[in-house]
């Protein structure tokens, strides 16, 4: 229908992909081929066919997708399409004239038929499902949790009511649109509005529009229907339903007068509740309506565009209050909007002017012969939903015939193929911007930026599958991920992947993309979301942005520079303006090399910035280059934000680029240089004598005379012409320089007098050459350059060699025409100068030695070959060539003078044309005619196979004389350009490869032999076919033993035109077998030796060998497909058995019997083995090959058990005897050996006499126990009677509490009631100042050391100290003092740190020295280490250099890490804890939380309580002011103190902990409208405390019945404060009692109110949650010692407080919460990008050594690695957030992190700890993530060894820069002080080592510095 008419769109989208639209590929995929989709219900009708279905449509809820499809409807998590749940409704019989199901009235129905449900909608609500299908044209209800039957059985729901057929339609074609408008909290009164084209059998009502409700689907009284007539037909299209909270919508289209038109229609909920039960008799139709119906008016709709009229919508979506419509014409597509607000607006309006006034003709009532006319009891709802009952008999529905304005939002021309058609769309919005996401028939998803008009409107293009039929499109609930649904695939794509596709800021911005904004200092592409402080405009660069506002250096000043000159810099940029306030440095590459530039800072940023740039060499600069680019970047973070360009030269430079014009060069570059006469330079500096114009230079300005070709061996003059040469100095002399046949003749210039030329000779001996031929260039030279040439072409002249190419006569005289001059001389048989033959005629008689080929076909076109001698010099020579009687015509460009004819071929009549071949020439009278003959033949090609190809696949042609002619080629027909050669030929065969099609389908083949040509059609033709495509996630990952032979099936969607395959992998290549029905491929596995040429040792069966391969399959030796990776697992093992045990009896050898063999083993289902695959023998030992061997047949295989099958008469025959079993699986193969069978018995079965004698025994056994308990029940009757009775009721009352109490927590474990977290944690980081960081990991210390106080040094002293600091300097002296240090007993482990800590503020001034020093003793301690233990190096701090490499990696990890990338997401997991931690009750005393990680701060008591939110304020104390109120989320079970915590924490939420308020400082006051301004003040400890004896619970705010949404205020404690006597909870507790006992003097509690407050509590036992009374870690056990009573006490215990491991699922859901945090966390330090430097140099050292040292086993070197950077540095920074950021970390979070922190820790670790069901929780909690954090590491240090090379300077770069950030924060000489202390306490110890290491010198200064050091007062003699 559209073809022909859309013409325009095809052109259009080649333009979009060819104009670099970006282009992405889905993310995920769910197809119909699942086999889990399988019909597993036997219940059903139906053939085979039946079961094959496909999908029909797919809504959206919460976080699940929902697919009605054939047979079926199918729950899938929207996250990661996995199927959920699968509900199978259908076949059944059924018949399409039955008005209800058949098992409701069968009389009724026909004949039924197996017949297949198409599901036409499905619709979730609530917690149930909607599924209407074609099936009964009826609906399942289902849950929606499972999609189990709502009410299973129960078919009353589909034979309740006629009328609910109306809800669906048999017929597939048929349209249905559906929404559901959820009225309050119950289901009784929802309204499901349904829209249905086509309703057949009930009579002449045409029911259309429909409104069901109460309660929805509630079978028996099924729902009351309300349907409106709107005259429709059905021709009618349902687009789209929808509801608000008043209306009911529908979106259609009719067809009037041939065109299709769209329409809009309105249904009140209100009419139809009030007036459910009122109908109306409509005695002018006779039809009964509801009166609910009289609220309906529809309106028509359409949109205009440059004039024209859109009325036909194919497509429609409701998204934000706004609907989109998708209009189609002839022309174009336009996508127009409407908001919901101006389709009420119109309805209303136009409803209320026919309402009140009779001029009004764009209105008309439905089914009715009213017009409009004035109301006078009109009122306002009548226009909008209600109209009065009693006058209803006036009204009809209301149908408006203009249209409301709609807004353009895209346009696109229509397409010229319908497979390029739009077919559904969907709208996401962000921000103020909105883009439609519109699929097209040919599996395009293009994302269109709305309200783009008429601007290009795509911004990026997504692949789907080709060939589908797509149906419609949803988005997930967060508008992240698009569904599209087609009949066989739902794909699943996010809404943007801006870093992916736009890496620069232009093609960000440029794109138009409305989801994508440059992120200025990150310099990437992002959402907003995902760039840190987006909402400033210079931080983030929207999308309604230009690339013209993208931040650029626009100009540099100046921007040429000179080498060898440093300056400033002026830089002014445009665009968007560059954030302020920021540390930008000035960053110089060029050519992309930075070391040979210095960075330096961008200096007055907000005025006139300005960079320094120092002096650069002349390196910078390439050979045969005068400038280099460099490139001036602005860096931030080490990004660079934007650049500018500017060049360096070098004046020298330019001269030497172009030698032969040294001088013009010099002063035609752009630099301003001059040629300087005196040194023959060209500078920029000062000269003597200089030329600064081109005019003025010397130059040769050509050779004089013809420059006519001359001959070798003759002397030769020239003369050359120059200008200026008087600019030289004329007492020097020229030189001439021939430069000819890759040698320089040089020879003296003689300048003729009174002109300007200058002669050059060169002998005749000089002037010699080998080559034909060759270019002699005559250059003059002056002093030490060459003189400037006019033009290359001016002084050089062609030299000839005769002899050079002529091999013969012929070639002799065929150079005269290009050397004249050249003639044989036959004498001496060469070429010469002067010789005498110099025509063709005299060389002597010409031959013909070759001719190839020798045989073409008849119809000609052979390209012949004739070789000979004297065949002419000139190709004018030849008259004709004929082969046999037919002609040959001559190719005059393939000619080659005297040695080489080539000619074609004409057509023959037959065979007899062949015959010798003849050349005739003008100066020979006889023809030159070849000895063998030139057959013709007759070229006849049959047939080809195969016919069904891919691609250049192979084919095999059969025919006659095939290898006649020069060239065969193979071709489709029209496309003779693709044509390809076929280069194997016999007489009978040849084999070409197939040219590339355009596309799939038939083709004309055609084969072409010479002038021999054969098409191939109609039958004949070749048919391409698409390449063959695995089916979806087939094969994936493949698991294989070790040994190999595995079998690998692989499963294609189809394999049609693959003739062969196969299996390539690595270096291997195997056949494989091609099942086209099937279609599979099925290969055999090669063992990991054929691939590695070694075996892995076994290993354990949890283990797997690190090899994994790529899987490709090579398909038609052409198609090369990766069909998956290969991951070869350890052979099965199998464990020894020493003895079978004895299966059946004697009397039960049966043939039938059979007897189960068990072989215990492991790794028997780690691949993809069947039961099959597995074969079990067993003989008697050394009996193999033998006929006793016995087949045992597997029937079940698990982990570590094979199970097998065989015959017990015979396995019985070999009692007592050894056997042994061979299990046997592909290529593996093992024995069991020596196992003894039935060796307990000498035969089978056992005796009677053992028999008696065990029954006996038994029997008196029985008795006598039975006379004992007779006994002792006769005497404790009672008691135990009663003791019964009272357990049987405890364990009844146990039971019940332990079964609330284990589904309790499983609800706490699937509620996932923190899926706000992430929006409840702060993302503003508080960093502490760096110097707070580094004392933190110094010493422990943030405040309060010496070294922070800058003028903490005297002036007397600091010369002193200085020159302490100049001898520490000194390398040997440094390393000695070490040494001694450590070699002192006395020297403890803490001195050793805080020597390495003074060190580092020693030498942070010059961290390249501190690194030197600092590897050297590593090195020193590796070599000490060596030879003891290598793995325990660097396990413990326990010498200084082990704590200089702790500070050497805090100092170069906080830029290089810490700041850029890792501290955000460490930062973000602290706060997520601590929210987490906070977001339930958490006792305040016992320090125990509902939520946690660690089960020591567990809380494992049952609490009940409620989240609650509080309206709080601050009231500050500096300025009396109150804060803004907001919502503060605590819960009733807080105490006032953590109320009032939370309350600061969310008020001042971005401020950092140090600035905020402390909740001590401040009081807790609770407003209510009928108390004073100040409120009642609450507090933890006062006089309404709950007490018990000698217990005093803590207040909370159930306890004070604080409401929800109450208004708290805090303010500092004024003095009438009726609790300032006791201060602070906190204070409370630190005056009275002890954290740790939480025990007071047992002192009474006394009851008179009067005493202070602190008098009161001072002999009390404070509690918050936990009565100190109950143990957590009792379990319930008692230590009552009677037994009754002691069993009632420990049921009692247990009622009350079940066992703690029930509330272990707590901390599951505490790290399932948190889970996202951790992996944030894990990935930042574990996949940094780029790998920083400093981890790259320190771990190229620790491979120096261990090569050094010979280690080559992995794990030590993986052992120093972790040691030193894991488990050394970021240990410390996991557990220690504090030490980087201003936060508050409490206890429980802390244990938290711990147990967080210990996962990484095991993550590091190169062996793996067995866990069991006794391991500790902490560690079972991530023991699921275990290996993928120890795949994580491994990574990190295969990353870390690929990355660049560091070298020292690269290193030293990086440290000076730290060295100059940082190291003014800390006082040197404090530092040095100190260090001093050391030295004099250990001075003679160290003066000695100084001395046996030679340094006498040295130790003479030191011992002069102590003297002179100990001089000084304010100098210490011994450490601090």
């Amino acid at each position: 229908m559209h073809q022909g008419l859309l013409i325009a769109f095809l052109s259009f989208v080649v333009c979009v992909r060819s104009s670099g639209i970006p282009t992405r590929n889905y993310d995920a995929t769910f197809s119909t081929s699942n086999p889990s989709l399988e019909l597993q219900d036997k219940q059903f009708c139906g053939s085979p066919a039946h079961r094959n279905f496909t999908f029909q449509t797919v809504a959206r809820k919460d976080s699940s997708l929902y697919i009605g499809a054939t047979n079926r409807i199918l729950k899938l998590s929207a996250s990661d399409l996995l199927l959920q749940f699968n509900f199978t409704s259908g076949p059944a019989e059924d018949d399409e004239i039955c008005p209800t199901p058949p098992f409701c009235n069968a009389e009724s129905c026909g004949k039924t038929t197996c017949t297949n449900n198409y599901n036409k909608f499905v619709l979730p609500y609530r917690d149930r499902l909607v599924a209407c299908g074609t099936l009964y044209a009826t609906c399942d209800v289902l849950t929606l949790s499972n999609l189990s039957e709502y009410r299973p059985g129960d078919r009353t729901l589909k034979c309740s009511h006629p009328r609910h057929s109306v809800i669906s339609t048999r017929s597939r074609i048929v349209n249905l649109a559906a929404a559901i408008y959820l009225n309050g909290s119950s289901n009784e009164f929802d309204l499901m509005y349904l829209g249905n084209s086509r309703v057949q059998d009930l009579g002449e009502n045409m029911l259309r529009a429909t409104a069901f409700y109460g309660p929805t689907f509630g079978a028996p009284n099924f729902t009351n229907a309300y349907s409106v007539n709107f005259e429709a037909t059905d021709d009618d299209h349902y687009l789209l339903a929808w509801t608000t909270d008043t209306y009911g919508f529908f979106t259609r289209t009719y067809i009037n007068a041939g065109q299709r038109h769209t329409r809009i229609s309105r249904l009140c909920h209100e009419s139809i509740y009030q007036n459910s039960r009122e109908f109306l008799i409509n005695s002018a139709i006779n039809i009964i309506e509801p009166y609910a119906s009289l609220s309906y008016a529809e309106t028509e709709v359409f949109c205009t565009y440059n004039g024209r009229n859109y009325t036909n919508a194919t497509y429609a979506s409701y998204a934000h209050g706004t609907l989109y419509i998708l209009f189609q014409d002839e022309q174009s597509w336009v996508i127009c909007s409407i908001t919901q607000m101006a389709i009420n607006d119109h309805i209303n309006s136009r409803r209320r002017a026919c309402l009140t006034s009779n001029q009004i003709y764009d209105v008309e009532y439905i089914g009715k012969a009213l017009s409009c006319e004035n109301h006078l009891l009109f009122t306002e709802s009548w226009a909008t939903c209600h109209i009065d009952y009693n006058l209803i008999r006036v009204f009809a529905p209301m149908r408006i015939l203009s249209s409301p304005t709609m807004t353009v939002e895209m346009v696109w021309p229509a397409p010229r193929s319908t497979d390029e058609m739009p077919v559904s769309f969907a709208v996401g919005v962000e921000g103020d911007l909105s883009a439609a996401f519109l699929v097209t028939e040919s599996g395009n998803l293009f994302k269109v930026r709305l309200g783009n008009v008429p601007n290009e409107p795509i911004s990026e293009q997504i692949l789907l599958g080709r060939g589908e039929v797509f149906l419609n499109i949803v988005m997930d609930e967060e508008r992240e991920n698009i569904f599209v649904l087609s009949s066989n695939q739902l794909y699943k794509a996010g809404v943007a992947r801006c870093e992916e596709q736009y890496t620069t800021c232009g093609s960000c911005l440029s794109s138009r993309d409305p989801y994508c904004g440059w992120c200025v200092l990150q310099t990437r592409c992002t959402r907003k979301a995902s760039c840190e402080n987006a909402v400033n405009a210079s931080y983030w660069i929207g999308p309604n942005s230009t690339s013209q506002q993208c931040p650029t250096v626009v100009a540099l000043s100046p921007d040429i520079i000179a080498i060898g000159s440093e300056g400033t810099i002026e830089v002014s940029f445009s665009g968007t303006p560059l954030p302020g306030n920021l540390p930008y440095t000035c960053q110089f590459e060029a050519d992309g090399k930075q070391q040979t530039f210095r960075s330096t800072n961008l200096e007055n940023f907000d005025t006139s910035p300005r960079c320094f740039i120092s002096a650069i060499s002349n390196d910078v600069i390439r050979p045969n280059n005068d400038h280099a680019n460099v490139t001036l970047s602005i860096v931030y973070n080490s990004k660079s934000i934007t650049s500018g360009s500017l060049q360096v030269f070098n004046c020298s430079r330019s001269a030497e680029i172009y030698s032969t014009a040294m001088c013009t060069s010099c002063v035609t570059a752009n630099w301003g240089c001059t040629w300087c006469v005196t040194s023959g330079g060209c500078t920029k500096g000062p000269c003597a004598s200089r030329i600064e114009t081109e005019e003025m230079c010397p130059r040769v300005d050509g050779i004089v005379g013809a420059r006519d070709p001359i001959p070798v061996g003759v002397e030769h003059d020239f003369t050359l012409t120059t200008s200026n040469l008087n600019q030289l100095n004329a007492t020097k002399r020229y030189e001439c320089q021939f430069h000819f046949c890759n040698k320089v003749v040089t020879a003296l210039g003689v300048t003729n007098e009174n002109s300007n030329t200058i002669s050059c000779l060169i002998p005749a001996e000089q002037l010699s050459c080998d080559l034909q031929s060759t270019k002699l260039q005559t250059l003059l030279r002056f002093s030490n350059y060459i003189i400037d040439i006019l033009s290359d072409s001016n002084t050089t002249v062609e030299v000839f060699n005769c002899s050079g190419a002529a091999h013969g006569c012929g070639t002799c005289v065929a150079l005269r025409s290009t050397f004249p001059g050249c003639a044989w001389c036959d004498d001496s048989s060469a070429c010469g100068y002067s010789c005498p033959i110099s025509r063709i005629e005299d060389c002597g008689a010409a031959s013909i030695n070759s001719v190839f080929p020798q045989s073409g076909p008849l119809e000609g076109g052979t390209d012949i070959i004739i070789s000979g001698s004297n065949l002419a010099s000139d190709i004018n020579d030849i008259t004709s060539v004929t082969v046999g009687n037919v002609n040959c015509a001559i190719n005059n460009t393939l000619y080659i003078p005297s040695v080489r004819i080539v000619c074609t071929t004409g057509t023959a009549e037959s065979s007899a044309a062949s015959g010798k071949i003849s050349v005739r020439t003008t100066y020979a009278t006889e023809d030159i005619v070849s000895e063998a003959d030139f057959l013709y033949k007759v070229v006849n090609a049959y047939s080809y196979s195969p016919k069904l190809v891919i691609n250049q696949t192979t084919v095999t042609v059969t025919g006659s004389n095939l290898d006649a002619g020069s060239d065969a080629v193979i071709f489709i027909k029209d496309m003779e350009d693709t044509a390809v050669l076929c280069e194997k030929r016999t007489k009978t065969a040849m084999i070409c490869k197939l040219p590339s099609a355009p596309n799939a389908g038939k083709f004309e083949l055609v084969i072409k032999i010479d002038g021999y040509q054969k098409s191939f059609v109609d039958e004949e033709r070749v048919e391409y076919v698409s390449p063959p495509q695995l089916r979806p996630r087939e094969p994936g990952d493949i698991n294989a033993f070790s040994s190999g032979g595995g079998q690998l099936n692989i499963l294609f969607v189809s394999l049609r035109g693959v003739q062969k395959a196969n299996i390539q992998i690595n270096n291997f290549e195997g056949d494989c077998t091609v099942n086209e029905e099937t279609p599979s491929v099925l290969c055999k596995l090669p063992s990991q030796r054929m691939l590695t040429g070694s075996r892995k040792k076994r290993q354990s069966s949890s283990a797997r060998p690190s090899d994994s391969f790529n899987i490709f399959l090579l398909m038609n030796d052409v198609y090369r497909l990766s069909v998956g990776t290969l991951h070869y697992v350890a052979d099965p093992s199998l464990v020894p058995i020493e003895n079978l045990p004895c299966i059946g009896s004697a009397a039960e050898n049966q043939s039938s019997q059979l007897a189960t063999i068990r072989v215990e083993g492991s790794n028997f289902d780690v691949t993809n083995a069947a039961s099959s695959d597995f074969v079990v023998t067993i003989y008697p030992s050394g009996s193999v090959g033998s006929n006793e061997t016995l087949d045992c047949a597997v029937t079940h295989i698990e982990k570590n058990v094979i199970f097998c099958e065989t015959p017990s008469r015979k396995l019985n025959q070999y009692v007592q005897r050894s056997l042994d079993i061979k299990v046997k699986v592909f290529d593996f193969e093992e024995v069991i050996p020596d196992i003894m069978y039935c060796s307990e018995l000498t035969s089978i079965g056992p005796s009677n006499t053992t028999i008696g004698i065990v029954v006996g025994v038994i029997v008196g056994l029985c008795l006598i126990v039975g006379l004992i308990v007779y006994c002792h029940n006769r005497r404790n009757n009672k008691k135990i009677k009663y003791e019964q009775e009272m357990i049987l009721k405890k364990l009844d009352d146990l039971e019940n509490k332990t079964r609330e109490a284990g589904r309790n927590a499983y609800f706490e474990l699937q509620v996932g009631y923190m899926e706000n977290l992430s929006e409840n944690v702060s993302h503003r980081i508080t960093y502490l100042p760096p110097s707070k960081y580094f004392m933190q990991t110094f010493f422990n210390l943030q405040v309060g050391h010496p070294v922070l106080n800058k003028n903490s040094s005297h002036d007397e002293s600091a010369q002193a100290l200085d020159d302490w600091i100049n001898i520490m300097k000194n390398e040997q002296f440094v390393m000695c003092f070490i040494r001694s240090l450590e070699e002192q007993r006395k020297f403890t482990v803490k001195e050793k740190g805080n020597v390495a800590s003074l060190l580092t503020i020693c030498f942070f001034s010059d961290l390249p020295y501190f690194t030197k020093i600092m590897f050297d003793l590593l090195s020193e301690l590796i070599c000490r280490n060596i030879q003891k233990n290598p793995k325990l190096l660097l396990r413990r701090s326990e010498s200084v250099v082990e704590k200089m490499l702790s500070h050497w990696l805090s100092i170069t990890l906080y830029d290089e890490c810490i700041t850029e990338y890792a501290g955000k997401p460490i930062f973000l997991l602290t706060k997520a804890v601590h929210y987490l931690v906070n977001s339930a009750p958490c006792d305040v005393i016992a320090n125990k939380a509902f939520n946690s990680l660690n089960e020591m701060t567990l809380l494992g008591s049952e609490i009940s309580y409620e989240p609650m939110i509080l309206l709080a304020a601050v009231e500050e104390k500096e300025t009396s002011s109150q804060t803004e109120l907001v919502d503060v989320q605590v819960v009733n079970m807080d105490s006032i103190t953590q109320a009032k915590t939370k309350i600061v924490e969310a008020v001042y939420k971005d401020r950092p902990y140090s600035e905020c308020p402390k909740p001590d400082d401040l009081e807790f006051h609770l407003h209510s409208g009928s108390e004073a301004k100040e409120g009642i003040v609450l507090s933890d400890i006062d006089s309404v405390c709950h007490t018990e004896g000698n217990f005093t619970r803590l207040n909370t705010l159930k306890h004070y019945n604080v409401p929800d949404k109450a208004v708290v205020v805090l303010r500092p404690p004024s003095p009438k404060s009726p609790n300032c006597d006791y201060g602070g909870f906190e204070m409370f507790l630190d005056r009275n009692y002890s954290f740790n006992v939480n025990t007071l003097e047992d002192t009474r509690f006394s009851n008179e109110s009067n005493k202070p407050l602190l008098e009161r509590t001072k002999s009390r036992q404070i509690y918050h949650l936990i009565h100190p009374r109950e143990d957590e870690t009792k379990n319930g056990f008692s230590d009552v010692e009677e037994g009754g009573k002691r069993a009632n006490a420990v049921l009692e215990e247990l009622i009350n407080r079940p066992f703690q491991e029930i509330f272990l699922t707590r901390m599951v859901r505490s790290k399932t919460a948190l889970q996202e945090y951790v992996d944030a966390v894990f990935k930042a330090i574990l996949s940094p990008n780029p790998v920083p430097k400093s981890v790259t140099y320190f771990f190229q050292f620790l491979d120096r050594e261990a090569t050094r040292y010979k280690i080559h086993e992995p794990e030590v070197i993986h052992i120093w690695k972790t040691n030193s950077l894991l488990l050394r540095y970021w240990v410390n920074v996991l557990k220690n957030p504090e030490f980087l950021f201003d936060i508050n970390k409490t206890a429980i979070v802390d244990t938290c992190l711990n147990v967080i922190t210990q996962a990484f820790m095991d993550a590091c670790a190169t062996t793996s700890r067995k866990l069991a069901h006794d391991s500790p929780s902490n560690k079972l909690l991530y023991a699921k993530e275990s290996e993928r954090y120890k795949r994580m590491v491994k990574e990190f240090f295969e990353e870390v060894s690929k990355a660049p090379w560091v070298s020292d300077d690269d290193i030293n770069v990086m440290l000076k820069k730290q060295s100059s950030r940082y190291a003014d924060k800390f006082n040197q000489h404090v530092a040095a002080k100190e260090l001093f202390g050391y030295l004099a306490t250990y001075r003679e110890q160290i003066l000695e080592n100084l001395r046996s290491d030679g340094e006498e010198i040295l130790a003479q200064e030191v011992e002069k510095l102590t003297e002179k050091m100990q001089g000084h007062n304010g100098i210490e003699t011994s450490p601090v």
